[in-house]
């Protein structure tokens, strides 16, 4: 079990035993999901010899926790995480890289924000740009126009209801923070979470360390490694060789 806060994560540890151990990876699933659901990206990191640590979010999987907050605290839990994860390890945090789809990646860009250069990079797959743009498109395109005036009221109460700040959960406003290396990928058939949110988010990067992958695969949302997984791996490997030579 993972600490974080006033609650505990419920994890899983996968110990490398290639030597030498030269990395970490804390990977974050998305929402309504658990932690079996970013097993996926794990051979990213494996086969540098990495440490990998899944968990489930509060609210999600075993992990305590009677609310998800899009990011808001889940952003504290993602570096409480890797801090564990370091615990464990003995790994410095330049050797830890983080990353999450969807849900997990808005919260690992948002936690990176916090700590602008702790750790060695950010990897997010079909990330959100704001939990006001992703409630107002999906409530849009699942009830019509006509409910688009409730969205201010329903997350005012989600707010209340969670103690938590909605309009604080926007990814695209903390890109400007981060100065570590960024990797986003997001597929152009997504039209769950449109892939324009990606390339705000992009934009808004002032760090030069960064990549934007608008795949061209048929995937759905945050399946582009579903469909194409060594061209998916490539894209990484081409990130961490120009930009985190170390994780090498």
């Amino acid at each position: 079990m993972i600490p974080s806060g006033e609650l505990f994560l419920s994890g899983w540890l996968f110990r490398n035993r290639i030597k030498p151990k030269k990395c970490g990876a804390v990977i974050a699933h998305g929402h309504t999901v658990n932690r079996y659901a970013s097993l996926k990206y794990a051979p990213l990191f494996w086969k540098r010899n990495c440490h990998i640590l899944l968990f489930d979010h509060r609210h999600h999987g075993d992990s305590a926790g009677s609310f998800g907050t899009y990011g808001f605290f889940e952003k504290n839990d993602i570096i409480n995480t890797a801090e564990y994860l370091k615990l464990l390890t003995g790994l410095s945090d330049d050797k830890i890289a983080l990353f999450g789809e969807s849900y997990g990646g808005a919260a690992s860009l948002l936690a990176v924000s916090d700590d602008s250069d702790k750790y060695a990079f950010v990897g997010a797959d079909s990330p959100y740009k704001d939990l006001n743009s992703i409630i107002r498109e999906r409530a849009e395109k699942d009830y019509g126009r006509m409910l688009l005036p409730l969205v201010p009221i329903t997350m005012w109460t989600a707010g209340l209801r969670a103690s938590f700040n909605p309009e604080a959960v926007n990814v695209k406003r903390a890109a400007k923070k981060i100065r570590i290396p960024v990797f986003i990928s997001h597929s152009k058939q997504d039209d769950f979470t449109p892939p324009d949110h990606s390339q705000e988010i992009f934009d808004s990067l002032e760090t030069e360390k960064k990549v934007l992958h608008i795949t061209d695969w048929g995937a759905s949302h945050a399946r582009s490694i579903n469909e194409k997984p060594e061209e998916y791996e490539k894209q990484m490997d081409d990130f961490i060789e120009r930009y985190v030579p170390a994780f090498l």
